[in-house]
Order: C-alpha cells, then structure tokens, then sequence
C-alpha cells in the first residue's frame, strides 16, 4: 500500500544524492512510498519499475542499474531472509511516521509488532468518561481520595422516622465488612503456640484507627541466588562484538546474546558456548568480503545470533576444504601436470564447483583418467584453471575431444 512521504530541503543538498543520476534520484525518491513503514522494499526491479516508471521506456534491468547507483552511495542496503532479497532504505530515521505499519521482515528476519493505535486509545478513553458522568463518578479512577475515610458502620437494620433526609439508613451486610484487627495478646498467643506459619507476618495500620482496613498477610520471598556462569558469559559479549567485526546495534545484540545462554544452566556448557560462538564469529568475519563483493548484504550480529548462525554447517566449514573435497584436488594435482596450474589455495568458488564435482556420477577413479587424458591428448591456446575445467560446458567440450591435439593441429 503506498504512503505519502516527505522530503527535507537537505534531501537537494546531500553529496550521496547529487552523485547519482536524475532517474535514480527519482527512483529513489519513489521508492519511499511504496516501502513499508520501516524503509523495507523487496528486491524485486520488475515490481519496482512498475511502481515508479510504469509508462517510462525504461527497462527493469535499467532499474536494478539505477539501485546500484543507490547502493553504491550508501543510500539502500540489500540482505536476504529465508532466500528472499530485500532492499532497506538506510536514511529512513527522517521520515515521522505517526502509526506505524510493518510488512517485510528485517534484516534479522523479524517483523516488527505495529504502534499502538492512539486513536482507538482516545475513544476508548472518552467512552470511558462518559460512562463515569453518566453515573455521576467525582473522580477518574473511580475510587476515594487517600484521605477520604469509609462511612460508619450501621447495625445492618433499616430504621424507619429517625434520623434525617428520607427516612431510612444504607443496608450495609455484616459479610461485606471487613475483619477486626488482632488484638497484640491475640497475636502473641498464636506466636506462643507455634502451629502458625512462622513467614506469615500479620500487616496492621494503626495509624488510622478510624479507618480499619485488615491487610492479607505477606510470605517472605525466598532471595534469589545469582548465576556467577552467566555473568562470565555476559562479561564475554565485548569479545564477541570486536571478533564479529560488523558492529551494528550494539544494545540489540547485547539482549540476543544474553537470550542464547538462556537454555544453558551449567557454567561449563555456557563457557563451551561462547568459545563455540566466538570461533564461528571469527568465520563470519573472515568470510564477509566475499559477501559484499558478491552482491550480499551481511547479517547484523543481533539476527546472527537469534538465528543460532553459528551452528550452521556452511559456515563452519568455510575456508578449509571437506575430506571428499581434498581427496578430489588431491586427484587433480597428481594426475595433471604441467597442462594446469595447481590448486594451492581453498576459495568459495573452487569449493562450490569442487562440490558438484564430487556429487556427480564419476568417481576418483575415473576422474584420475580424465585428468590424464587432458595432460597427454590435449592442447589449449588459452590459460586454462581449475575453474575453468569443473564448469559443465567446457568439461563438456573437453570429454567431447575439441581441444584434442589432432583437432587443434588441423
């Protein structure tokens, strides 16, 4: 649903807006109003050109240019939750949004609960108010002033030709009144006799004798005994915040980590669990530039750890290949030669492709023979790499004798 939004004069002036160009300034200034009320639009360049440039000989594939424009000003921010891309306007604190309505998940894969609305608060008030007049209430809550004391008690019998006004006094039921005060000889008697709960302490005012008011006895509250484990595991969040390296929401992140020991009661299980967190936060860092130069918007460490994203199996296994995957390279450099470069060095992408490679049909056997055949039978005019090979076309074209030296010299 669109919103009408509002624009500062500083809006003309900023340095991000007069780097982009006029139709992603429109752009951008468009997207306001049909964001959520958190900024939140989904990635989507098709829905977007619709939106904003429906009649416009502009392409989508122009659009998601011009996103790029914004992004790379700092203006927009692309994440994903659940698989799904999102953009978040990152200047959405100067839009004053009275009730707040949210529909797109955040980057922490939560979705906001909406403002309170005020309006039926009022009405809800006002109705309130009338019911009060209508019954001739003096005051707002209902209830007497402190100072204000209860009537005499009466006999509990109407009484007809005595006293003033119309003749008769307020029925008042003996069971509505409230008990007499114990007596002190009373209380010492219970005390003495010892088959009394020796937590219930009788509360009595004596300040106001004409205002009796019998109080419940109270239970002492047992203290509670603190949990020296979790105050260690709270101590540790600052290492977390500078291991993780991405530092966004401070105050957030604090409550997510202090939610994850919340399952852990042992001070040997919490200690084993930031170690565990603090071991995968150095991963996430490490593997963050690789994020970014791929087009993914990291997770803030307060949707890091309500996720428990460092139990998952890709992340953990980042950086370093898996025994199948080792085996196969291991095949590589011992069968091809001097027809391609080694592989020295893991990298996502070679760990990807190594992946397929491993799941397909062909074992290490067989793939020790296709190695073979491209170190002796085959000839490149190119620099090929292990990229190159793994990639289904041109494995393909190779399996199929394109670049066979006999081809190659006709």
């Amino acid at each position: 649903m669109a919103r009408i939004r509002t624009i500062k004069p500083e809006f003309w002036a900023s340095e991000q807006i007069m780097d982009c160009s006029p139709n992603a300034r429109l752009l951008f200034i468009g997207m306001w109003n049909f964001c959520d009320d958190a900024g939140i639009h989904p990635a989507s360049p098709k829905t977007l050109k619709a939106e904003i440039f429906p009649s416009d000989d502009i392409s989508a594939s122009k659009v998601e240019d011009l996103v790029g424009e914004l992004i790379a000003q700092g203006l927009l921010e692309r994440y994903e939750v659940a698989e799904r891309p999102y953009w978040v306007v990152t200047g959405w604190h100067h839009q004053r949004i009275d009730q707040p309505t949210y529909k797109h998940p955040q980057p922490d894969g939560t979705v906001p609960a909406g403002a309170a609305r005020r309006r039926a608060e009022r009405q809800q008030v006002a109705s309130t108010e009338n019911v009060r007049n209508l019954f001739g209430e003096h005051h707002a809550n209902g209830r007497r002033p402190v100072d204000e004391c209860s009537p005499p008690e009466g006999n509990g019998r109407e009484r007809s030709g005595h006293g003033s006004g119309d003749g008769y006094e307020t029925h008042v039921a003996q069971s509505a009144l409230p008990p007499a005060p114990l007596a002190a000889s009373e209380i010492s008697r219970i005390d003495s006799a010892g088959d009394s709960d020796s937590s219930l302490v009788p509360i009595q005012d004596y300040s106001r004798p004409d205002c009796n008011a019998q109080v419940s006895p109270q239970r002492a509250k047992p203290a509670k005994r603190g949990n020296p484990g979790a105050a260690k595991f709270k101590a540790r969040f600052e290492e977390f915040w500078d291991t993780f390296a991405y530092k966004h929401g401070k105050t957030r992140a604090m409550k997510a980590w202090m939610a994850v020991c919340g399952a852990e009661k042992a001070d040997a299980d919490l200690a084993a669990l930031a170690d565990d967190i603090l071991r995968a936060a150095e991963i996430e860092a490490l593997r963050r530039p690789t994020l970014v130069a791929t087009g993914r918007t990291p997770i803030y460490p307060e949707g890091w750890l309500s996720q428990r994203r460092w139990e998952d199996e890709g992340l953990l296994s980042w950086g370093q290949w898996s025994p199948e995957e080792q085996a196969f390279v291991d095949v590589f450099n011992a069968n091809i030669g001097d027809a391609c470069p080694h592989v020295t060095e893991w990298t996502e992408k070679r760990s990807e492709l190594t992946k397929v490679a491993v799941a397909g049909k062909m074992n290490l056997d067989r793939w020790g023979d296709f190695w073979r055949f491209v170190r002796d039978g085959c000839e490149f005019r190119f620099p090929v790499s292990y990229e190159w090979f793994l990639r289904r076309e041109n494995f393909a074209a190779v399996a199929d004798g394109q670049y066979n030296k006999e081809t190659a010299a006709a």
